[in-house]
């Protein structure tokens, strides 16, 4: 798909949102003003009752979050690790350097 299909085709779904998401003023704006030629009767290819990017938003921002909270959790056992590691006694010398007792609650 060429740059020029793929922005009319996002034009065209962004009018079809609008639309159906009571915003049709705002969608005849729109369309006048992106010189947007298709006719509106005429569903797009993907039709769906929200309206095709409600959909892909709706999957995009739920995946988007379920990767946030694996990386969040992912970094909350990184840092587990570094605090067990700092905990192990370090020598210096012939001394035994004690890391300070940290405060287990966060």
């Amino acid at each position: 798909m060429g740059d020029s299909t793929a922005q009319r085709t996002l034009e065209r779904y962004l009018y079809d949102y609008m639309v159906k998401n009571n915003m049709g003023h705002t969608a005849g704006i729109f369309r006048r003003e992106a010189n947007l030629c298709f006719d509106p009767s005429l569903p797009p290819l993907v039709d769906s009752p929200q309206g095709f990017l409600h959909e892909w938003w709706t999957i995009f921002h739920d995946m988007f979050r379920s990767r946030m909270a694996a990386n969040e959790s992912q970094r909350d056992e990184d840092d587990s690790v570094l605090v067990m590691e700092s905990e192990e006694p370090m020598k210096s010398g012939n001394e035994v350097i004690r890391p300070p007792h940290q405060d287990s609650r966060r």
